[in-house]
């Protein structure tokens, strides 16, 4: 992905909004900023690896559709269902697979996907939990409930917080945004899926050295101001592509893939 790929990315919240300062300004900014960051590993993981005909796609948490809407920017042959419990963020989605033409690939959920009839759906190719388990206080017993709609060959797609998280982009914003875990490490990720018996076959740390320091500033300092806001959205948003130094002490995002043992 080239760096306008990557700086459009959350660009299609703009066909939600009927004004159109909106739609200009994200068909220009995309997405937030750490949505850019932390979605580049998922991206270049279906960019990268080749799929079985039509896969199928279950994601917990989706919001409004953000992954499924840049994984169709790069393939539409697939089938995607997404589960938010927020009537907002769905309500946007839907708005935005018209606008699109996915409803044939994409259908989007106000329900909680762990207690959802699924008697007569096939089982799942890939589950997404990303940015997820962080929202969650029994992510056990959601990961027992979802083995039973995945097979042998199932493939989870998991980001969180890592316990960097919180030193940079504020305590306030973690909680604002509904975290009730702290983040996590890979050794909690692991013994988290050794549960359901998957282990992690590849792992990526991102939002390290120096975009940690990017986000500190774009997520602690709101301006009342909108046209500040705009501007602020403008110089460090674009800054995405700074994320260099990456590992367990500087990053804040871990992107982990999870199969089963017994592949």
């Amino acid at each position: 992905m080239n760096f306008f790929r990557k700086s459009g990315i959350g660009s299609d919240i703009r066909y939600s909004s009927d004004k159109t300062l909106d739609y200009i300004y994200y068909s220009i900014l995309g997405g937030e900023l750490h949505t850019k960051i932390r979605l580049k590993p998922l991206l270049n993981f279906f960019s990268t690896k080749k799929l079985q005909k039509n896969p199928k796609i279950l994601e917990l948490g989706c919001g409004f559709g953000i992954n499924a809407f840049e994984i169709a920017k790069i393939d539409r042959g697939f089938e995607y269902d997404g589960f938010d419990l927020s009537e907002d963020a769905i309500a946007q989605g839907r708005k935005i697979l018209q606008k699109k033409s996915l409803q044939k690939s994409i259908r989007l959920f106000c329900a909680d996907a762990t207690k959802y009839d699924f008697q007569n759906e096939n089982k799942y190719d890939f589950v997404l939990l990303i940015d997820f388990l962080e929202h969650v206080v029994n992510p056990k017993e959601i990961l027992s409930e979802l083995r039973k709609l995945t097979h042998d060959k199932t493939i989870f797609l998991v980001s969180v917080p890592t316990k960097n998280y919180k030193k940079y982009f504020g305590d306030d914003f973690h909680r604002r945004v509904g975290h009730v875990h702290d983040g996590y490490s890979l050794l909690d990720l692991d013994k988290l899926f050794a549960g359901i018996e998957y282990e992690s076959t590849f792992h990526e740390y991102s939002a390290g050295f120096p975009v940690n320091y990017v986000c500190s500033l774009y997520y602690k300092h709101n301006f009342e101001n909108r046209y500040l806001n705009f501007l602020k959205n403008s110089l460090l948003g674009r800054l995405n592509f700074l994320d260099f130094l990456n590992d367990e002490k500087h990053g804040c995002s871990l992107f982990s893939v999870y199969e089963s043992k017994s592949n």
